[in-house]
């Protein structure tokens, strides 16, 4: 929204109706610029409604951040760098045993399915070996 300027009244006695139609439309101006505000006390209205464009501004004067939600500063992240550092580092040996682990589990599920494939055969097979010159149950039937 643009900045308020009020329609400027030459006369009152000339034109009466039209003086007071330039004033309602003055206030009419009025209302919707304090609609559009944002309280600096955080009386109501005191949220955004769409993005705020700072043209390349700095905000200034940020408090230490202390909610998940809160702006850091480049003061902040330089104070806690290594910290930061070590946190990624620990993610990445979490990320890299989450893979391994991954692994494993896939090779355990091919051998189990291997595994259950031998117990079929050893099962019902009726001719010859299972597997490693043994048997199956029903050979002998």
């Amino acid at each position: 929204m643009t900045k308020y300027v009020p329609k400027k009244l030459t006369q009152l006695s000339a034109n009466e109706s039209a003086a007071i139609d330039t004033i309602n439309k003055n206030l009419d101006s009025i209302k919707e610029h304090i609609d559009d505000s944002l309280s600096r006390t955080a009386k109501s209205p005191s949220q955004m409604q769409a993005a705020l464009d700072m043209n390349g501004q700095k905000i200034l004067n940020l408090g230490v951040p202390t909610e998940d939600t809160d702006v850091v500063r480049l003061k902040d992240v330089i104070e806690n760098k290594e910290e930061i550092k070590q946190m990624v580092n620990t993610a990445s040996v979490a990320v890299e045993k989450a893979m391994e682990a991954a692994e494993t589990a896939e090779q355990a599920a091919v051998d189990m399915a291997d595994q259950i494939q031998l117990a079929k055969d050893w099962a019902t097979k009726t001719d010859g070996p299972v597997d490693d010159g043994e048997y199956s149950s029903m050979q002998n039937r």
